[in-house]
């Protein structure tokens, strides 16, 4: 037996019309019918089984998400087998943009980190320039040991500190 609506789905996935009386094997394709069985006589067995199945219609591409499912009597036998299919192309569309834009995003994040090394590599030279110069001007302001070069002196270790700390920054970065 079956509903409205799963002669609908045979309708619309094997462009066949669904009759009392009809056997499985008649109605499903060649390529599909070990398959069938392979499930069928699984869910004899007592096993529940979900398979997704990609089915070319007419113009069309459609999945359906089939499941067989044992049925069973009042002493838990195994008596028959209930086969249902739903049409899930809507939702392996949209599994398949997410992994496109996953794919997207992974490329643009690889970019990214890409763009940063470079960044952080041509800024490194210029902090260790300004650095090493700072260095230089301190002990040369600490050897002269004036007034004037006290307030330098301040001024260079104020730059030193700076560049340190924008120069850590920039080795986290990396």
């Amino acid at each position: 037996f079956f509903n409205n609506v799963a002669s609908q789905q045979v309708k619309l996935a094997l462009a066949k019309d669904l009759r009392i009386g009809d056997f499985m094997h008649d109605i499903i394709t060649s390529e599909g019918l070990s398959d069938f069985e392979r499930c069928f006589q699984s869910a004899l067995r007592g096993d529940r089984v979900i398979v997704d199945r990609f089915v070319h219609v007419k113009e069309s591409k459609h999945w359906f998400e089939i499941q067989y499912a044992p049925i069973k009597n009042k002493f838990q036998e195994t008596i028959g087998v209930l086969f249902t299919a739903r049409d899930i192309s809507e939702k392996k569309q949209a599994e398949e943009e997410k992994n496109q834009y996953l794919l997207e995003l992974e490329k643009l994040n690889q970019t990214k980190d890409k763009f940063f090394n470079i960044i952080a590599h041509d800024l490194r030279n210029p902090f260790a320039g300004i650095l090493g110069v700072s260095e230089m001007l301190e002990e040369k302001l600490i050897e002269d040991n004036s007034e004037n070069s006290l307030e330098y002196l301040k001024l260079t270790q104020l730059i030193q500190a700076s560049s340190r700390s924008a120069f850590s920054l920039l080795e986290n970065l990396m």
